[in-house]
């Protein structure tokens, strides 16, 4: 996979931890945002780490469109931008909601995954795929 980062409010080591994890479970996030944009229409893998830090326990789940389309704050409006681009016949969207001090911090990630899936929902990736990030 290769990497594109504009996001200048997260530590470099922050981020290549997130995207190793992402690549680590890229079939689990494949599977989750295909059938929840089957189930649900247009929406984003959101990846919690507030109450776990990055691991096997670390909780996720599919967010549909909607829900950010509701909220009329910058990181939700960015976030309805980057969902309404990309193609989820071979991409998806990533959100890391972060603990950062007293506040949180969100990382968005454009995830394009191989042309080749295994099954044809959900398989692994047998080349290199991208990933952008946004803030």
């Amino acid at each position: 996979m290769k990497e594109i980062y504009q996001d200048d409010l997260s530590s470099e080591g922050a981020k290549a931890r997130e995207l190793a994890w992402l690549r680590e479970h890229l079939p689990a996030f494949w599977v989750t945002a295909s059938e929840g944009y089957r189930e649900q229409g247009r929406g984003a893998v959101v990846i919690d780490t507030t109450t776990e830090p990055l691991g096997e326990d670390t909780p996720f789940y599919y967010v549909p469109q909607i829900r950010f389309e509701a909220q009329e704050d910058e990181v939700s409006l960015g976030l309805t931008k980057l969902i309404s681009e990309y193609g989820p016949e071979g991409q998806f969207v990533a959100v890391f909601i972060r603990p950062r001090d007293d506040e949180l911090e969100f990382g968005m990630f454009q995830i394009r995954v191989g042309e080749r899936l295994v099954e044809a929902v959900g398989g692994f990736i047998d080349h290199e795929g991208t990933i952008r990030n946004h803030v």
